[in-house]
């Protein structure tokens, strides 16, 4: 259950990497080797003493001819150990037969994953049901566009430093613009975080002044 639970917090994080839409590299430390597959105890060839890593590797103390042709074995550039490429626990190691270990020559025990996540870039094209507008007597707007395709984020437009999110309706999303003043604004639509473009929409003057009676 651990694990899963590791795998799972792993998950969280690529998914907010994702979500970023950047290239990224999922990589790790090498792996490991249930220990439960290192059945077999193999003696220790001539010249070599003391096993270690769970009996996964043992030092050198002089090179016999049975290290040098040796097959289910493999020694350090130094020739100071001598590392396991099977499965199996050299003779004298301590024997764990739970959990997972590494320290031999295994596939498993010695390459380093990498992989490379290049998140599908979506184009988002908009447009606005009209880019003319009559303020109301509060000196406010509605605005009214559609996405193709559909985003699965939020969509928001940003106008004069102010973030408005936008409901979606049937196949619109609508919005109201507060405290603007007659002429041409520039909008940009969002989608999460990210801009998929600009526009001007042309605001004119209400017919009407609202007049607070005091009531």
């Amino acid at each position: 259950m651990e694990e899963l639970e590791t795998i799972l917090k792993l998950w969280n994080r690529i998914y907010e990497y994702l979500q970023t839409g950047e290239d990224f590299l999922i990589t790790g430390d090498h792996g490991l080797t249930w220990r439960k597959l290192h059945k077999k105890i193999i003696d220790l060839p001539k010249g070599a003493k003391n096993p270690h890593r769970g009996g996964r590797v043992a030092q050198i103390e002089y090179l016999s001819e049975e290290i040098l042709k040796g097959e289910i074995w493999k020694s350090d550039r130094n020739d100071k150990y001598i590392c396991l490429t099977k499965h199996g626990l050299f003779k004298g190691g301590r024997k764990i037969f739970y959990g997972e270990g590494h320290g031999g020559a295994l596939p498993e025990e010695i390459l380093v994953p990498i992989i490379e996540v290049f998140p599908t870039k979506i184009a988002f094209n908009f447009k606005l049901i009209t880019s003319h507008y009559k303020l109301s007597p509060k000196n406010e707007i509605e605005v009214k566009l559609k996405i193709i395709p559909t985003p699965d984020k939020k969509v928001k437009i940003l106008l004069n430093d102010k973030i408005y999110t936008l409901d979606k309706k049937e196949d619109f999303y609508h919005g109201i613009i507060k405290d603007l003043f007659p002429g041409s604004h520039e909008i940009e639509i969002l989608v999460g975080n990210k801009s998929i473009g600009k526009t001007v929409i042309n605001v004119s003057p209400s017919p009407f002044v609202e007049e607070d009676l005091g009531i």
